[in-house]
């Protein structure tokens, strides 16, 4: 049987070669998302309406 002492404030090899993640404040993400979403569905309401108004081509 094979035991591993593990220490409390130490972490395992593979985690130490990564550079930590970048840290983004919620709220920056959180507009974009929203930024993002009006985007999409003005594109979406535009497109409707082209094809209202030219419904043969």
């Amino acid at each position: 049987m094979k035991v591993r002492l593990i220490k409390a404030d130490t972490s395992p090899p593979t985690e130490k070669d990564k550079p930590p993640p970048v840290e983004v404040p919620i709220v920056d993400t959180i507009q974009s998302w929203v930024r993002d979403f009006r985007s999409d569905k003005a594109d979406k309401a535009r497109l409707d309406s082209r094809q209202v108004r030219n419904p043969w081509t």
